[in-house]
């Protein structure tokens, strides 16, 4: 009988017993072996009971009052959220999360789904204890509109009410066309291998992307080395007669996908190995309930959500390096560097729900505290937490923070829900206000600080640092971060730990978390209409120079500079067919930033009655901390009432806004914090493809810089491997021989000023005998002072503390601003080029006589790849490398040729390693996948041939004698070579049979092949000529007698 070849053999069968290889007992067919459902949820009834009372023995209730108070929960319209709180409660348990082989992991098959006269059917769904949690769809490579057919018809069922409780009961979906992932050019994926929740019923579902992590480079390392079971051969013969395919069994291709390494196998270990999928289950899921404007009201959008791969692996990573510093007595914490846009909140929320259950096992009372630098990222993250479940308790002052230190109890409400204390940096306090945490009093607590964006404010010299550090040696702090400080001695690294995980921007696009993002080169032209040279405009082109900002705060500057992002903005929404898409300008100053929102009214009115529209657009102007700025947050955020934000500084960093799709950057931003604020935009939106940034500030360079550092720093930690040994902070806490120095000798250098009077002192700075260079270093010893002096806080060094009560350190913000503003005295009395009003008024007069105007020159797509070198050695070492490796002709010409074509390669990528040219690294790329590709059709003709012979020898001779044939005029037969070399080889199998050992009589060997060969193309009337007969045979020889080696 002829082997089936379809969606059921190839991947769903195969898929099956490879179930059976992670643990997973095969239920077989329903109807066959009388399975007993409950036909309201398809609970396995017998699996069930036999579970419960294994992990309950002391439960009273009957099966079917569990069964029916299950059912009752499923019906709500809740996405399943109390059927969930039951599945991981504890009375009674349903699944033993802590001891996984109490349990009973199965499957079943094509099992109906039933209800109300409408009927799917799942190709696979697993039963952990007999619920079905999970199910698995799958079709065959290639399938007709990809995996998004299977996405289509998930939101039919959806919105199918009598599927919810099925749906209800399950807590995530895979599906797979066992291809690769691969994304069509509005990034909805089309093939590959991915899972979901149902998020809501029907109206949107997200497929998310699996990466498995690597170790040290090998991405296949969780698999090649997994502990899988083996399949009992009574077990797959039941699978294929259960679907009458027993002809597949013998087949090649039923052997070749069986391989542990299909894109389907690969997410089945990855998500639904016993230890996996018990961890999703209790700690990636959750429920999240989110305000949307509907018709001008706010009405609550529950959704669910599941945990993002890369939260996954940073949550085990942080587990992992927990472990090892308990067991080590080291500090305890580190970085999480994941991209913006991927989830980092969420992440934080993932953190508290599994930490809190880690901490406990090891005897620890956890107590979280969630750190943010701003009062709008104080709101927004608390809302975040509050949206998934969480009791936020908010801290607005220092005696509101110093009371929850006090408390030593996990949860302070009455209801017993989860809480997270969330609390702004400033809260911890300056110096001069300094106080103490209670200690533990023999109670075994666990502080918690998670610090959100910890690339800012963060640095050795900060009050904050000095604060957090101090107040709790024995806390776990966890940074989390997109943009880490890199700068020596300032790295995010070296002050919160070394790096527990990354997730890169590149990834975070592949996986479609966050959107490529354009950039839009603007360029200024002006005209002098006076005929006067405009020399002494152009020489002012540092943008935060005074008379530069005089340029652009000025009115005939910004009516052009409004009414470019007018005509722009209003193109944009239309080109994009959507109303409802936001902006944001960008500011160089406050002062320009106020007049825009003074002027923009004004200007679109205009515009309107020019060009005959009736256009309305809202801005809201956001430029300190301000109360007030929420409403205009909610109402940009939220309400949709805004349509572009004008900032300066405020919003850059840490704003999550999915609808700002357009940002006008007229404003110089430099290093981690320009990549901050360009990710402002990439946020997925609908079917948005990418952001957008119109750049007025001319960021290239800059940008290109800070991207190569990221690709650098990525590098370096990807070749290091993910587990490295945490800080000790000694990078940044000195002994105490040199904080006793460094001390003194700041003192005496301040000793020949006043400092016991501060009226005094400032006489003294203002003494004509004080040069400019006296008051730069008289600054530099007081903000030395300032670090030192927190240093000391975090150290606790007794005999430094005493210095503390020098009488300077109570006034040393004074101090040193009080410099600072003498110096800056100075530089406006001797420099030349500083705007007095009158030089102001000539500029304003000249600026009166230039017209302005903007246009685009140019539109580009920002690269955000990872460690380009990194990547070009992995893609040499996993891919490259190893396809050079199994070829199996290496001295063939064309294979020399690539061969030799890539260590070249090798050598320049070698050399090149520290250029930051991003056109060098396409280049490398293209090279290296031209080479893939050659090294790819060179082994698959030779895996052609080998399947024609079925040994290697003859593939080589074949090779060899077809280059003969390169420059004839007479073609080459392959098929009558092929038959002559097919028969040879059967020829000399049976003489090697009968006498092996003439293989050492090379001359004997060689006269009878010359014989066979012969005689075998004067049989078949092969015309070949004596030259390459003889080839032939001298080549065939040579294959049998002489070792190889490569």
């Amino acid at each position: 009988m002829e082997a089936k070849f379809n969606e059921l053999t190839r991947v769903q069968i195969p898929a099956m017993i490879h179930l059976t290889k992670l643990g997973y007992k095969y239920y077989g067919k329903v109807c066959k072996n009388q399975i007993k459902l409950d036909p309201k949820s398809n609970i396995l009834v017998n699996v069930f009971e036999k579970q419960l009372k294994k992990l309950n023995p002391d439960f009273d209730d009957s099966i079917e009052t569990i069964i029916n108070k299950i059912n009752s929960l499923l019906n709500n319209d809740d996405l399943g959220r109390e059927f969930y709180k039951y599945l991981v409660g504890s009375s009674p348990r349903l699944v033993d999360f802590d001891n996984i082989e109490n349990n009973e992991f199965g499957y079943l098959a094509e099992l109906e789904y039933k209800s109300d006269g409408h009927s799917f059917i799942p190709d696979i769904t697993l039963f952990i204890n007999g619920l079905p949690l999970v199910f698995v769809e799958v079709k065959k490579p290639n399938n007709l509109d990809g995996i998004q057919s299977e996405k289509d018809r998930l939101l039919d069922r959806l919105k199918k009410r009598a599927y919810k409780k099925f749906f209800n009961i399950t807590q995530f979906m895979i599906f797979s066309n066992n291809m690769d992932y691969e994304f069509n050019n509005e990034m909805m994926p089309y093939s590959g291998a991915f899972y979901a929740t149902i998020a809501n019923y029907g109206e949107n579902v997200h497929f998310n992307c699996f990466r498995e992590q690597p170790f040290k480079g090998d991405d296949h390392y969780f698999f090649n080395n997994f502990h899988y079971l083996s399949t009992r051969q009574e077990v797959v013969d039941n699978i294929l007669d259960d679907f009458s395919a027993r002809s597949i069994k013998q087949s090649p291709e039923f052997e070749t996908n069986l391989n542990i390494l299909s894109p389907t196998h690969k997410i089945l270990t990855s998500m639904c190995s016993k230890g996996r999928i018990l961890f999703l289950i209790k700690y990636g899921i959750t429920y999240v309930d989110s305000q949307k404007e509907v018709d001008g009201d706010y009405e609550v959008i529950y959704q669910k959500h599941i945990m993002r791969y890369q939260q996954m692996f940073a949550t085990l990573a942080i587990k992992e390096r927990l472990e090892t510093q308990l067991k080590n007595n080291a500090p305890k914490g580190g970085t999480i560097w994941h991209a913006q846009g991927s989830g980092k909140t969420a992440l934080a929320f993932y953190l508290h729900k599994y930490l809190t259950d880690f901490l406990q096992t090891n005897n620890m009372i956890p107590k979280f505290y969630f750190i943010v630098d701003r009062l709008d990222l104080l709101n927004q993250a608390a809302n975040e937490f509050e949206a998934r479940g969480l009791k936020v308790i908010k801290v607005r002052d220092k005696t509101e923070l110093m009371k929850q230190f006090e408390q030593l109890q996990i949860v302070q409400s009455n209801t017993g829900d989860p809480e997270i204390v969330v609390v702004n940096i400033h809260k911890f306090g300056d110096y001069e206000t300094e106080t103490k945490i209670p200690e533990y009093n023999n109670i075994n607590l666990q502080r918690i600080f998670i610090v959100d964006e910890a690339h800012r404010s963060y640095d050795s010299d900060g009050v904050f640092l000095a604060n957090l550090l101090s107040k709790d040696k024995n806390a776990i702090k966890i940074a989390l971060t997109g943009t880490p400080l890199l700068k020596s001695g300032r790295e995010t690294k070296t002050i919160f730990g070394n790096y527990i995980h990354t997730y890169y921007y590149d990834s975070s696009i592949q996986d479609g978390y966050t959107l490529k993002i354009i950039r839009e080169d603007v360029k200024l032209h002006y005209e002098d209409k006076t005929g006067k040279s405009n020399t002494y405009a152009n020489a002012k082109v540092k943008r935060k120079s005074t008379n530069i900002a005089t340029i652009y705060e000025s009115k005939k500057y910004l009516q052009e500079f409004i009414k470019y992002i007018i005509n722009d903005f209003i193109k944009f929404r239309e080109i994009q067919n959507d109303e409802s898409l936001g902006g944001m300008i960008v500011c160089e100053t406050i002062e320009q930033a106020e007049k825009i929102q003074e002027l923009f009214q004004e200007i679109l009115n205009s515009w309107n009655l020019e060009n005959n529209k009736d256009i309305k657009l809202k801005t809201g102007l956001v430029i300190s901390n301000l109360s007030t700025n929420q409403k205009t947050v909610f109402d940009f955020k939220i309400s949709f009432e805004i349509d572009i934000l004008i900032v300066v500084d405020m919003l850059l960093t840490g704003f999550d806004a999915p609808r700002l799709k357009k940002m006008y950057l007229n404003k110089t931003i430099t290093k981690h914090t320009l990549l901050q604020a360009l990710t402002r935009v990439n946020r997925p939106y609908k079917e948005m493809k990418y952001g957008y940034v119109a750049d007025f500030a001319n960021i290239k360079d800059e940008y290109d810089e800070i991207v190569a550092w990221y690709r650098n720093e990525q590098e370096e930690f990807n070749q290091s491997g993910s587990y490295i040994n945490n800080s000790d902070f000694s990078n940044i806490i000195e002994s105490p021989d040199q904080i006793n120095e460094k001390l003194n000798n700041a003192i005496n250098f301040l000793s020949k000023y006043d400092t016991e009077n501060k009226e005094n002192f400032s006489k003294q700075i203002r003494d004509k005998t004080i040069s400019p260079a006296d008051l730069e270093e008289l600054l530099k010893s007081l903000k030395n002072l300032r670090s030192l002096s927190n240093v000391v806080k975090i150290s606790n060094i007794d005999n430094t503390n005493k210095l503390l009560d020098y009488t300077l350190f109570k006034d040393l913000n004074w101090f040193i601003d009080e410099v600072r503003r003498r110096i800056n005295t100075i530089n406006a009395l001797i420099n030349p080029h500083s705007a007095s009003a009158r030089d102001k008024e000539t500029l304003l007069n000249y600026i009166d006589s230039i017209e302005f105007s903007f246009f685009k020159s140019g539109e580009y797509e920002l690269d955000f790849a990872s460690s380009a070198s990194y990547k070009i050695k992995e893609l040499m070492k996993k891919e490259i490398t190893e396809l050079l490796y199994k070829n199996i002709d290496k001295n063939a010409t064309e294979y020399v040729s690539v061969y030799v074509r890539f260590y070249e390669l090798i050598k320049k990528c070698s050399d090149n390693s520290g250029t930051n040219n991003l056109l060098s690294y396409e280049t490398m790329m293209k090279n290296l996948q031209d080479i893939y590709k050659q090294i790819s059709i060179i082994n698959r003709e030779n895996e052609r041939l080998l399947s024609k012979y079925d040994d290697e020898k003859y593939v080589r001779v074949h090779n060899h004698i077809c280059k003969q044939f390169l420059d004839s005029k007479n073609p080459l037969d392959e098929n009558k070579l092929i038959s002559l070399l097919c028969e040879i080889k059967k020829l000399i199998d049976a003489k090697l049979f009968e006498q092996v050992q003439i293989l050492e009589h090379r001359e004997q060997f060689l006269s009878n092949l010359a014989s066979y060969v012969y005689d075998v193309a004067d049989k078949n009337d092969v015309s070949f000529s004596t030259n390459i007969l003889n080839d032939i045979v001298q080549k065939l020889c040579n294959e049998y007698t002489e070792p190889r080696s490569f």
